[in-house]
């Protein structure tokens, strides 16, 4: 959603754009770590642990060595029109060098785009101790990705969006969705809606900030899930964990219902205030 045409606070914005982006991390990390417990097959706990903390490791490793080396490289393209084509590929090349070290790929990715967003600002921030303890001078502005990239970024991501939503759609079928499969769809939403409002809720009373009714209820229902539920879906399928070929329509389901969910608070909240709130 466009958070900008909310009739909300600023810093509410900035809230309600934050959480998403953490929640999507903690989904990705989430489903790895189960699909590496599976397929560990192993009684022994201390086993899984060091099998995960491999995984996760040589994953995080690389991804932050070739995230700095590439916000580097296209640093020096200088706005280079073909620089997101070359990003993607690098991607693709990234995630067979991660998985070929026995590194969860999926993790390798979600750090590199970490890495690049924020490059420029780690630079910024060390080069003074990069310099005292390395002896080379760093120039942040050479790891900053300049404007094209970022807007580039962002269409390209409406791309896969797009993609991963038109193949959820695709494989939707009617025929498939029993009244079993009704009560454990009905079930997961439930369980999503319930949590996001016992989390909420408790976040608005540790907060000490003099949240409006209409902000309150915004944050209650702001809660819709998206591309990485999308994804995720077909991660244990495509590991082959058996029994998991319904993941996909119940993460289809979920989306829609949390996401028609929160257009009914948002249409509730607004309706409570006439007028935009000062920032």
């Amino acid at each position: 959603s466009d958070l900008s045409k909310l009739n909300v606070r600023n810093h509410v914005k900035t809230l309600l754009r934050l959480e998403p982006a953490l929640a999507d991390v903690l989904i990705i990390v989430s489903v790895v770590i189960c699909i590496g417990i599976f397929q560990t097959q192993s009684a022994d706990p201390v086993g899984i642990f060091l099998g995960i903390f491999q995984s996760f490791s040589v994953a995080i490793v690389i991804a932050a060595i070739m995230g700095v080396v590439w916000a580097r490289f296209i640093g020096s393209l200088g706005g280079e029109s073909l620089s997101y084509m070359l990003t993607l590929g690098f991607l693709f090349l990234l995630y067979f060098i991660v998985e070929h070290f026995k590194g969860s790929g999926a993790i390798a990715i979600l750090f590199f785009g970490v890495v690049l967003a924020n490059v420029g600002t780690i630079a910024k921030r060390f080069k003074g101790p990069l310099h005292k303890l390395l002896g080379v001078k760093v120039d942040a502005t050479k790891f900053a990705l300049d404007e094209f990239v970022h807007n580039i970024t962002i269409e390209l991501s409406f791309l896969v969006r797009t993609f991963f939503f038109v193949f959820l759609g695709l494989l939707f079928s009617f025929k498939t969705l029993t009244p079993t499969v009704g009560l454990h769809i009905a079930g997961i939403v439930g369980a999503c809606l319930l949590a996001r409002y016992i989390g909420s809720t408790v976040f608005l009373r540790v907060n000490n900030k003099d949240f409006s009714t209409a902000e309150k209820i915004i944050i209650h229902g702001m809660g819709p899930r998206g591309l990485a539920t999308a994804a995720m879906a077909f991660t244990p399928l495509n590991a082959g964990i058996p029994q998991t070929e319904l993941f996909p329509m119940y993460a289809l389901a979920v989306i829609g219902l949390t996401s028609l969910s929160m257009t009914g608070f948002v249409g509730v909240a607004e309706r409570r205030t006439g007028s935009k709130p000062a920032p």
